[in-house]
Order: C-alpha cells, then sequence, then structure tokens
C-alpha cells in the first residue's frame, strides 16, 4: 500500500501524483504511465518521474526501515514492484547516514595511518647504523643483495620483487630477516597504494607494496666503502652463516621439485611443502645440493607415476613426495648405495647469495654436506658461544641504536629493567621495549 504526500499546491500535480500511484483492489496500477502523458510539456516517462519525485513524497506502508522504523520511500514504480511485504532491510535515507557515518570514520583512519607513517619515515630518514655490529648472516646477505640489485642498494629504494636474484626461491624471507635485523628500512611515501594499513591500532604492511632502503653506517654513510667493510670483515659466526647456507641450499632444492613438479603437473600443498624442506634441509647435512636434485628428479618421476593410478590422483601423489625424499636417502645410507649428482639445471641460475657462499667459503652445489658443515664448523668461541645468544646481542644493539636516535636511553634502559624485574626472559623483554617505545 502507497502513501503520498503532496509537496505543492498545484491541483495539477495533485492529481498527476494521486493518478500515478491510484491501483485497484488487486494491487494493480489502474493506469499507464504512458497514460499521464503528455503533462506540462513533459513528453517522456523518464522526465514525468522526475518530476512527480520533486513534488511529492510516496511510503511502502508494507515495509519498515529496520534502523529508523519509519516506512520505506517509493521512489517510483518500479521502486514498490520489486519489493515485497516481506522485504526487510535500511532505508535509502538510513543508507546514506551510515555511508557517511562510515566515510567519515575512514577519514579519521586515513588521516591517523598518515601520521603515523610520516612518524615512520622521518623516523627511518634520520636512522643510521653501525655496520661493525652487523651480524655475519646479515653482512653476507646484503653483500648478495648488492649484487643482486646493483646500483639500487646504494643509490636508491627497492622493493622485494626485485629481490628474487638473491636465490632460486624464498628470496622474501631474506629480505625479511635483513628488516628485522635494522639494516634497511621501509619508506611509505614510496609505497604503493593500499601497502599500508592499520589493525589494533598498530601499522602493519603488505609486503610485496613497500619500498626499502639501505640504512647508512654512521661513519661511511650508504658508500661502496661501507660495503667493502662487511666484505673485509672477518667472519667468525658459524652457527648463523652454517644456518644461512642450509636456507640458501633448501632454496635450491625446493626450487628444482617445484619445476619438476610442473613438469608432471603436480601441485604441492603448503604443508606438504613445508616437511619437504624439513626434510631436505636435514639432508643437506649430508649431501650436496646437486645429490638432492638428482633424488628429487626420481621420486617425482616417481610420484608422477602414481598419481596415474586408479585410486590415486595428482594432488594425494604429490603429498608423498617428501616421504619418498626421506625413504630413498634413508635406504641409500643403510645399503651404502651411492647417489649420483645431477648439472645444474640450464633454467636455474645460482642466486647471488650462492656466489657469494662459493666466494668467501668455496661452497657451491657440488660440495657435500658433510664438507660444507665442517668448512663452517665452529672454529674459535665466539659471539654465538660466549655469553648472551647472538640473537639477544642484535636486538641490544638495534634497540639502544634507535634509543639513541631519538634520545630517550634512559627511559628504555629503565622500562627493560623493568621488565626484567618481574621475570621476563631478556629477548622478550628487549623486543618489547623496543615494540612499545621505539616501533621497532
Amino acid at each position: 500500500m502507497i502513501k503520498f504526500e503532496i509537496l505543492t499546491d498545484d491541483p495539477a500535480d495533485q492529481e498527476l501524483v494521486a493518478r500515478y500511484w491510484a491501483m485497484d483492489e488487486d494491487g494493480k496500477f489502474i493506469e499507464n504511465v504512458s497514460d499521464l502523458l503528455p503533462y506540462k510539456g513533459i513528453s517522456s516517462s523518464y522526465h514525468l518521474l522526475s518530476h512527480i519525485q520533486k513534488v511529492s513524497i510516496a511510503r511502502d506502508h508494507r515495509i519498515v526501515c529496520s534502523r529508523c522504523s519509519e516506512y520505506f520511500e517509493a521512489r517510483s514504480r518500479a521502486d514498490y514492484q520489486t519489493r515485497t511485504r516481506f522485504s526487510t532491510g535500511v532505508c535509502d535515507a538510513c543508507r546514506e547516514q551510515e555511508n557517511l557515518k562510515q566515510m567519515e570514520e575512514q577519514r579519521i583512519l586515513s588521516d591517523k595511518l598518515s601520521a603515523r607513517l610520516k612518524e615512520i619515515e622521518d623516523r627511518n630518514t634520520q636512522r643510521v647504523i653501525d655496520y661493525e655490529t652487523i651480524p655475519d648472516d646479515i653482512a653476507l646477505i646484503l653483500i648478495a643483495l648488492n649484487s643482486a640489485i646493483n646500483p639500487r642498494l646504494l643509490t636508491g629504494l627497492f622493493s622485494r620483487d626485485q629481490c628474487q636474484g638473491l636465490a632460486p626461491c624464498f628470496t622474501s624471507a631474506l629480505v625479511t630477516k635483513l628488516w628485522k635485523a635494522g639494516v634497511i628500512a621501509d619508506l611509505p611515501s614510496k609505497a604503493l597504494p593500499g601497502a599500508y594499513f592499520l589493525r589494533d591500532d598498530e601499522v602493519w604492511h603488505t609486503n610485496t607494496k613497500v619500498s626499502y632502503f639501505l640504512l647508512p653506517d654512521h661513519e661511511l654513510g650508504k658508500t661502496e666503502a661501507a660495503l667493502d667493510s662487511l666484505r673485509n670483515r672477518a667472519y667468525t659466526q658459524f652457527s648463523r652463516i652454517r644456518q644461512l647456507w642450509l636456507d640458501y641450499a633448501v632454496s635450491e632444492c625446493m626450487q628444482y621439485l617445484y619445476d619438476q613438479c610442473s613438469l608432471h603437473r603436480l601441485q604441492t600443498s603448503d604443508e606438504s611443502d613445508e616437511q619437504a624442506q624439513s626434510v631436505l634441509r636435514t639432508s643437506l647435512e649430508t649431501y650436496s645440493i646437486a645429490q638432492l636434485w638428482s633424488v628429487i628428479w626420481k621420486v617425482v618421476r616417481d610420484a608422477a607415476s602414481l598419481s596415474a593410478r586408479e585410486y590415486y590422483n595428482k594432488e594425494k601423489a604429490a603429498s608423498t613426495i617428501h616421504g619418498k625424499i626421506k625413504r630413498y636417502l634413508e635406504r641409500a645410507a643403510r645399503e651404502g648405495l651411492a647417489v649420483k649428482s645431477w648439472d645444474r639445471p640450464g633454467e636455474q641460475p645460482a642466486g647471488t647469495l650462492g656466489d657469494v657462499f662459493y666466494e668467501f667459503f668455496g661452497l657451491y652445489e657440488y660440495t657435500p654436506g658433510r664438507e660444507a658443515m665442517e668448512i663452517l664448523a665452529d672454529q674459535n668461541l665466539d659471539e654465538d658461544e660466549v655469553g648472551p645468544p647472538s640473537e639477544v646481542v642484535a636486538a641490544a644493539r638495534i634497540m639502544m641504536q634507535r634509543a639513541i636516535e631519538q634520545g630517550c636511553e634512559a627511559t628504555i634502559l629503565l622500562s627493560f629493567a623493568e621488565r626484567i624485574r618481574q621475570g621476563e626472559d631478556v629477548q622478550a623483554a628487549l623486543e618489547a621495549v623496543c615494540a612499545a617505545n621505539l616501533g621497532c
């Protein structure tokens, strides 16, 4: 049922509105719109409806707005006919108010985010670090990154996508290591749209949309001389370097696995990928990368054959790959079988991090795992073995560097001491103080 309010004293308009909304007992409109034309020089139904909307307000008394409890406005016959007495929802006026409220909330959040991003950018652009305190594994990644994106590391900005030359895969994880170590920083003003957002009143970002830059050394700045200081240092933190070598070697194996699976149209899951990485990481302490390529080639071919069987499919077959690798190597070790070495695939060049390991330690795809572990064995007591763990030392250095930059050393030390007094772990206390006060 339609009830309308006339907004004009013109009798002709009053009659027009009444005729437009007039219905019979069955709820059907008595007259066609075309029967109301022409009217005062109006010859189209579109312009006639616009005129009726100007001189009247019609409401559908079958439906009440869930927000304001007013009857829905009917702007046209079609509007009325598309609804039923069972329709529910929010009226146009309330929806518009809701939209305006949401727009205002978004504006406030946008302004807040902009202010926070300016703070981050101002802080990051003022930061300097001491290259002598950079851990050995982070220094090696920086040297490799310079080769991968030269000359961007020293002269400009870079994104994660531009770092893919670091390793065959998982290069984003290497960039994350640099960012967490505090040797690179992000520049919000140069990020892609939508890179940053607020969540629980904290600034988050989408890794693939962020632009990064190298932080300068406090004495040598962002120069070749600063990078040379990393190249020419004595590398002694072998436990960290071992883990980085295994990270790189796993990426060599996993990329080959992905390529072989693609060749046979097998799709691995995230869970099976994690399991494969775990098996390969352990195996790389014994075998070379090239040997594991041959094993991967064999087990992927076997999995592809398995997928053609009656009770198997490609997904189920792909999930067996990590287990096949493990069982094959266990059998080889038990029976003394020789594991062949494959040549480097033509479509998979070594990453620049691999080049760095060859230059500094003589490690490459044919180096047996046992030999690699011996080369990177702890030769002397180093920072990883004496005093606090290296992760704690690195976190403490970053915290104090940023505290000095912001002139709040005393506050930071007192906050840290209070957390230790309350029984917090040293690493957890460092991270909490840094996050709460310094934007780490």
